[in-house]
């Protein structure tokens, strides 16, 4: 690989692994850190933007960036005569969730069971709206 190539890479995995925690400031964080124009860096947003790794929001210096999702789910429960809590973890949730450790997704099971149930119990409305979005993360260890 290219010098000037692994240089783009090692700045395109700086954006991704800073992008969550600095969605408005990666920018000029990653200018500094690479000692780059804006020009460069934006050329590194843009490409990230166009292969579906980040989305963006806003005009020009206003722009905010952020992990693109990967999966993006959303259903509407009416309460009262819609399914119990434990019917739509087993014909909703879970198959969304996909593979997870048993730990994991015995706590997905309870946090969302219970929030359900809150909702419906508590809540006054007429309607549960579930929603998921599931954005990659990066993890950069040292070699």
């Amino acid at each position: 690989m290219s010098r000037v190539r692994a240089r783009g890479e090692e700045i395109r995995r700086y954006i991704l692994k800073n992008v969550q925690s600095n969605p408005s400031t990666i920018s000029k964080l990653a200018m500094e850190h690479f000692k780059v124009t804006r020009q460069a860096i934006n050329s590194h947003f843009h490409r990230l933007v166009q292969e579906g790794s980040l989305r963006d929001k806003g005009k020009t210096r206003n722009r905010i960036y952020q992990l693109a999702a990967i999966l993006e789910w959303k259903q509407v429960y009416l309460i009262g005569s819609g399914p119990a809590e434990d019917q739509v973890w087993r014909n909703d949730i879970d198959s969304v969730l996909g593979k997870l450790p048993e730990n994991v997704r015995d706590i997905w099971f309870y946090g969302f069971t219970e929030m359900f149930n809150n909702a419906r119990d508590h809540s006054g409305g007429t309607s549960i709206v579930a929603v998921f979005v599931i954005a990659a993360t990066i993890e950069v260890q040292p070699a």
